[in-house]
């Protein structure tokens, strides 16, 4: 799969169906209410706060936004390689890990 391609095919659907999307930005802090989630933005503008009715916490393998959820980290954590190669004809795959 193409990763940013994929990226900006799934930005280009979300804006369609109404997000907002924000690049360059740094979410600070979170705010949950029972009625909203309140965000404070470091953007290269400077400060911003922005509510939503929902967040998505997508930060990689960086969990210092969870932890000051009170959500913690996670136990196990799933490593990802890419390899991309060319094949014709290809029927079956067969992916290994471990030890």
């Amino acid at each position: 799969m193409d990763r940013h391609k994929f990226d900006a095919e799934l930005g280009k659907t979300a804006a369609k169906n109404g997000t907002h999307i924000i690049l360059g930005t740094k979410v600070s802090s979170l705010l949950v209410k029972v009625d909203y989630v309140e965000a404070q933005l470091k953007t290269p503008q400077g400060e911003k706060q922005v509510r939503s009715k929902i967040a998505v916490i997508a930060t990689g393998i960086s969990f210092n936004l969870q932890a000051s959820l009170g959500m913690g980290r996670p136990k196990k954590i799933t490593k990802g390689i890419k390899v991309e190669v060319i094949a014709q004809d290809l029927k079956r795959l067969q992916i290994y890990w471990g030890r």
